[in-house]
């Protein structure tokens, strides 16, 4: 009977092991995937950035020509020339008299490093407009109101 509790206990170390060993030859075979595809992905690029500086290089292209490669081949790079603003909210606080401080919105150019301060209300005093007169409103038209959609019922709006 031991013997036999022997061979059955064996026989399940060995299955748990050719599992696991399965499992990890899967794990294996899914990393080389993924480092088949992603070298792929690599050599596209490569194959493009070698087509542009090409471009480049080629005394019969035009002006223009080189001129969208250049982009192209920046973009490609990431070092696209263009701005690309980053906004954050710088919050308000109390200063050492006990004076309350408002906060304000900070646009921040990443290429350049330029900064542009957004007091609060600016941008909304931008945007506002007056409203329209009750002559020009359409009866049944859906407006957007300070409080959310509304429809126009020929005297007032009710919400939608």
């Amino acid at each position: 009977m031991d013997a036999n509790a022997g061979l059955q206990r064996e026989g399940m170390q060995q299955t748990g092991a050719t599992q696991r060993a399965s499992l990890g030859f899967q794990t294996a075979q899914q990393r080389l995937a993924m480092d088949k595809e992603t070298q792929g992905f690599a050599n596209r690029a490569a194959g493009q950035s070698e087509q542009l500086r090409n471009t480049l290089l080629d005394p019969n292209a035009t002006p223009e020509q080189r001129s969208k490669a250049q982009q192209s081949l920046m973009a490609l790079q990431g070092k696209e020339r263009g701005p690309r603003w980053k906004t954050s909210v710088v919050p308000g606080g109390v200063d050492a008299l006990g004076n309350k401080l408002p906060g304000y919105g900070l646009l921040t150019d990443e290429a350049s490093g330029e900064s542009k301060i957004i007091q609060p209300g600016q941008v909304a005093a931008q945007q506002t407009q007056d409203p329209p007169t009750k002559a020009s409103l359409v009866q049944g038209q859906v407006y957007q109101t300070g409080r959310g959609a509304a429809r126009w019922n020929g005297t007032a709006f009710e919400p939608v």
